[in-house]
């Protein structure tokens, strides 16, 4: 059980992390 957190919790920082970097790209495109 605490594997399948630790996976979920996972995923959830790596889509953080991919939507700061795609919205810090967007925001250096506007610059």
């Amino acid at each position: 059980m605490s594997s399948l957190l630790s996976c979920v919790f996972a995923i959830c920082h790596l889509l953080i992390f991919i939507a700061s970097f795609t919205s810090y790209g967007a925001a250096q495109d506007t610059l």
